[in-house]
């Protein structure tokens, strides 16, 4: 008797289902900018990048994935130039979908290569400006939301980054970019390095 085509393909979406990965991923956020408006030294600043992904089989292939992250992370940079110290801080939630091909090293290691879009949205941060003259020093501090409206506290990043899992642990390094400018009268948009530890579930 020849089996039931309708169940087949219900046994065939069952083991795509077993496939599915969650995971949780978080770390450093060597966040900085870029672009030609850029003109001093150190734009480097340090921050943390956490998200929580569910990876899925895409078609036949056994090596090619799509997937879903949530998370949040920060943007900004760090400016040091003529005793002036000013350092920007914007938390930003981000939700971003990935595509991955993943390299099977062993039955329990693999890299994976992932690229993706993610689209963030500054919830909250500040600027804090620092600066020493004559021997005294003054601060000043401008929260988000007095940024002005020429500021964009949005943006979709490009993802590019490779995981390396032993086991349910990972080790991932990845490079966010911005491709929307973070003011509406500069080029500057943000680079971040992040290196992050991830855990499946």
């Amino acid at each position: 008797m020849a089996a039931c085509p309708l169940l087949a393909f219900a046994q065939e979406d069952a083991q795509a289902n077993d496939q599915t990965v969650a995971y949780f991923m978080g770390g450093l956020n060597m966040h900085s900018i870029t672009g030609d408006d850029v003109n001093a030294a150190d734009n480097r600043g340090f921050g943390y990048n956490v998200v929580f992904g569910i990876q899925k089989p895409l078609g036949q292939n056994e090596n090619l994935y799509y997937g879903y992250e949530v998370g949040m992370g920060t943007r900004g940079s760090w400016t040091v130039k003529d005793g002036v110290d000013s350092k920007m801080v914007d938390h930003a939630i981000q939700i971003g979908l990935n595509l991955v091909y993943k390299i099977r090293i062993s039955g329990t290691q693999s890299l994976d290569f992932h690229v993706g879009e993610v689209t963030t949205a500054d919830m909250f941060g500040k600027t804090v400006t620092t600066a020493k003259v004559a021997g005294d020093t003054y601060t000043n501090e401008t929260k988000l939301k007095d940024y002005g409206s020429g500021f964009r506290m949005s943006d979709i990043t490009f993802v590019p980054g490779l995981t390396f899992w032993f086991g349910n642990f990972g080790v991932d390094v990845s490079w966010q970019r911005g491709l929307m400018p973070m003011s509406t009268d500069t080029d500057i948009c943000q680079s971040n390095l992040l290196f992050r530890l991830a855990l499946k579930f």
